[in-house]
Parts: structure tokens; C-alpha cells; sequence
């Protein structure tokens, strides 16, 4: 127990590399992990750096936390073992995309992090794939599915990266796509990477729930606020500034959301023009897919824009923010309540943030003023 994690970690290495050895394998590496869930992050690693046993490679997660875009690349990629680490990667994103059944490519995203840990002297990589059902009521259908399913590119981006770092992603796709679909799809897919940043984040400092839901109270809200103060995560807390309970900002929040409403909007559009130069069983996933998630990013924008009217209202002494408050609860009540003819279970999450929106504010203005009329 007096031992910190690096002595534990170095022992453990040790006694397995002895082991591999008496099993008549000392030919053999050991590849270990750095992932884990601790206080300190990866700085508890930062002691191993440069130290680990010569057999032993580092593999790290292309960030903290999988696929959180708000997420620092990894800082031990070029110290934990120079010349000899893995970087894995989760190119179906579940935090963010997969575990949804969204529609998320993140054909930028891959690159940009593959180009950056290549320039730091890694050129190992691994990729996680987990094959789950796009639409709403998304479920497990098998790991191979996924790799031919209609989001096919962001897996063989990932693929080709490794062979060639300096492809563009226009060659990646005329040489992965292969007729299956119109030229006029690479824009779609595109999209999809920003739709779901722009939807689910608050200036990539603040998320909203694991897996792409909806955040149900505001307890849960503050409590994801104390996330932004992630160890060893400068572009986050760089960025938090927009968390400040000000119009300008609280402007700027609803532009981002609505930038994402616009976006998606789009993507619906891209998909009908090239609906007769598809497959019709890929057409039919895809439509059924950006329908469901055209209306739950509608619901993100109102969900977030109610959370942080709320904050405003009990922050501020704005004299129009208990009108804009209410207009703002008829309008999230109006898409979820849209939403439930797709996926019921996350409609009920959403409604819940707003009854509970509703009670926090009559109860703040009996306290402060008096009984509230529009609140029922």
C-alpha cells in the first residue's frame, strides 16, 4: 500500500516479463496499456516516461477519454517509450456517435490525430471497432458489420492513414467508396462530424451526457461543468470562458446549436438529391437514420439553449430573461415531444430536464418575487 502506481506498475511489468520468460517466450513484447481512470490522469504515467522495461510498449488512448472531442491528445505519445508505442484508436466514436445510432464520420478527426502522433515519432496504431445499429433503438450487431455498414469510410480512413499518412480524404474516398455511393456523399458524410460537435458540446468545453443523450436535471448540467476542469486538459479549460453567465455568450451557445440545426438540415437535403445513385437498402438506413437524428439535434439545441436560459435567469438581472425563459420552455417541450415519434426513451430524458426547469423556476420566483404565471 505504500508503493505509488508507477512502483506498482514497474512490478507488475517485471514479474510478467519473468513469467513470458519461464513460458519459453522471451522473444516476446509486452504491450501495456495507460488508460485508467485516476485523479491524476495521465500524469500518473509522467514517472514511467522514458523507464519502461525495453520488451514493454506503451499504448495509449488517441485521448483521455475515447472519443470526447473536447479531449487533449494523449501527452505521453513520444515519452512513455520512444520508438516503440501505440496509439488506439475508437474510429466509431460510442460516446459520440455509435452507442446513438448517429451518423458520425469524424473523417477530419482521424487524420488530424493519426498526423500528430506520426509527427511524434509514433507510427504504431491500433483501432477499436464496435458494430452497433444506426436509427434510433440502437443496438449490437456484431463488430465485421460494422466495417461494411453504410458509414464504411471512417473505418477505411483509419485504414489507409496507416499506410499513408499524406493521403487527402478525397483520394481516401475514390479509392475506398467504389461506386457504392454518389461523389455528392463525401459532403454528407463531412457534415455529419460537425453536426454532432456542434450539437453535442459547448464550444468543445462542456459535453452533454456519455453516448450522445440528453442531460436530465440541472444537477446533472452542473455536475458536467465540473468535468471542464479535467486534469491535463488545456484546450478545455482554455475554452470555458463561454460558460460565463453573460448574453453574448449565451448568444453564441444558440449559434453553435443552430449552426449544427443547419448543418443537419443539409445533410437531409444531400441525401434526397442522391437517393436514386444509392443502393436502396443504404438509402432506407441512412433516411430513417438522419430523420430520427435531425430531430435529436433539434431537441439539443432547445434542451441546451433551456439549461443555460435558466442559468441566465438565476444569474442575472436581465428584465426580459423570464419571457425569453418561457418562450424557451414551449419550444423544447414542441421538439421533444416530435422526438417521441422516433425514440420515446430519450424523449423522456429530455422531458425531464424541462419539468424540472419548471419546478426550479417557481420555486426561485416564489422565493424571490411572487407566484410565476406561465409555469403550469
Amino acid at each position: 500500500d505504500a508503493w505509488t502506481l508507477p512502483q506498482r506498475l514497474e512490478f507488475l511489468y517485471g514479474k510478467t516479463l519473468g513469467a513470458m520468460d519461464m513460458a519459453g517466450r522471451s522473444d516476446a513484447r509486452l504491450v501495456v496499456a495507460t488508460f485508467m481512470h485516476n485523479p491524476l490522469g495521465e500524469k500518473a504515467y509522467y514517472p514511467l516516461c522514458g523507464k519502461l522495461p525495453e520488451r514493454c510498449e506503451g499504448r495509449m488512448k488517441m485521448q483521455v477519454e475515447d472519443f470526447y472531442r473536447f479531449n487533449d491528445p494523449t501527452k505521453l505519445a513520444g515519452k512513455i517509450s520512444p520508438g516503440r508505442e501505440w496509439v488506439e484508436f475508437d474510429t466509431g466514436g460510442e460516446h459520440r456517435g455509435d452507442w446513438a445510432g448517429w451518423i458520425t464520420a469524424a473523417m477530419t478527426y482521424i487524420p488530424e490525430r493519426m498526423r500528430h502522433y506520426f509527427k511524434l515519432g509514433v507510427d504504431r496504431f491500433i483501432v477499436r471497432i464496435r458494430g452497433y445499429s444506426l436509427g434510433p433503438g440502437c443496438h449490437c450487431v456484431g463488430d465485421l458489420h460494422e466495417l461494411d455498414s453504410v458509414e464504411f469510410i471512417k473505418h477505411d480512413i483509419f485504414f489507409s492513414m496507416c499506410w499513408d499518412m499524406s493521403l487527402s480524404l478525397e483520394e481516401i474516398w475514390r479509392r475506398c467508396n467504389k461506386g457504392r455511393f454518389p461523389d455528392g456523399m463525401l459532403q454528407f458524410f463531412l457534415l455529419s462530424e460537425r453536426v454532432a460537435d456542434n450539437a453535442q458540446y459547448v464550444n468543445r468545453c462542456l459535453i452533454n451526457n456519455n453516448h450522445a443523450t440528453f442531460l436530465g436535471s440541472v444537477e446533472h448540467y452542473e455536475y458536467r461543468f465540473r468535468n471542464c476542469d479535467v486534469v491535463n486538459n488545456d484546450e478545455c479549460k482554455s475554452r470555458a470562458w463561454i460558460l460565463e453567465p453573460s448574453k453574448e455568450n449565451l448568444d453564441l451557445i444558440i449559434g453553435e446549436k443552430q449552426q449544427a440545426v443547419d448543418d443537419v438540415v443539409r445533410m437531409v437535403e444531400i441525401l434526397d438529391s442522391c437517393r436514386s445513385q444509392m443502393p436502396v437498402c443504404d438509402y432506407e438506413i441512412l433516411k430513417k437514420t438522419i430523420d430520427y437524428q435531425e430531430q435529436s439535434v433539434r431537441v439539443f439545441k432547445e434542451e441546451v439553449e433551456l439549461y443555460f436560459r435558466y442559468r441566465y435567469f438565476c444569474m442575472t438581472k436581465d428584465p426580459d430573461r423570464f419571457r425569453l425563459l418561457l418562450d424557451s420552455l414551449q419550444r423544447c417541450e414542441h421538439a421533444v415531444e416530435k422526438l417521441r415519434r422516433h425514440d420515446s426513451a430519450q424523449a423522456d430524458t429530455a422531458m425531464s430536464l424541462v419539468s424540472n426547469i419548471k419546478s426550479l423556476t417557481w420555486v426561485h420566483c416564489c422565493k424571490t418575487f411572487a407566484a410565476p404565471k406561465g409555469i403550469v
